[in-house]
């Protein structure tokens, strides 16, 4: 996998996006293209609204899909066992029951903040869009067909992956998994801030291909 220093290693570059989370085997051509096939297909299934292009800002920004779970059964809110799962049960409940209030909360919060203001999200569709399967080899993250989806459209690389910290630490995920519509890359975000981001080295707008 590839790092990417982003966000002081929040934001992880997603190199070969193949159902294990594995990277390129060692194997023969065949095997390896076989590998290639695999990770092209995964990264296709993705069923998209195609949001319209007359929403707000889309001419300049594509915007992209957040994938993201509402369970919280790998964080530790208490050293004591039975607390610690009762409050894990408690929160993926309320998670799953006010995800689209806590959603609609993410999307405020990015549209008001200041420094968003050229940048904002015009358009967007809540459902399971991603039919496929990632697992995150860092945590042991599986994200698949039964895990939630946000479409956004209208923001930037920059803005698309800010948005998923905030999706992130909204539902008190690890990681959410982000593919770029600006740039087709993929990403793992986390949900703890360790800093001030540097987004310098992903795209921030489309190019102008005419």
């Amino acid at each position: 996998m590839k790092w990417l220093r982003l966000f002081n290693d929040n934001i992880r570059e997603i190199e070969y996006f193949s159902e294990s989370g594995k990277g390129m085997p060692n194997g023969s051509h065949i095997q390896r293209g076989g590998f290639l096939t695999e990770c092209y297909r995964n990264a296709n299934k993705f069923v998209t609204e195609g949001i319209a292009g007359e929403q707000y800002g889309l001419a300049n920004y594509r915007g992209g899909i957040i994938v993201f779970a509402t369970s919280v059964n790998s964080v530790e809110f208490s050293k004591n066992k039975f607390a610690n799962k009762a409050k894990q049960l408690w929160i993926s409940f309320l998670n799953m029951a006010c995800k689209d209030s806590k959603l609609k909360k993410c999307i405020d919060k990015y549209n008001t903040d200041k420094t968003h203001s050229d940048d904002m999200i015009g358009a967007f569709s809540v459902g399971n869009a991603f039919k496929g399967k990632y697992v995150d080899i860092n945590t042991g993250k599986i994200f698949n067909d039964r895990s939630y989806t946000i479409e956004v459209g209208g923001i930037s690389s920059k803005g698309l992956l800010n948005f998923a910290e905030l999706v992130a630490n909204e539902f008190i995920q690890q990681t959410v998994l982000v593919k770029d519509f600006n740039n087709m890359k993929f990403y793992l975000a986390d949900g703890i801030d360790k800093g001030e981001p540097d987004f310098s080295t992903v795209n921030v707008k489309v190019p102008d291909l005419g």
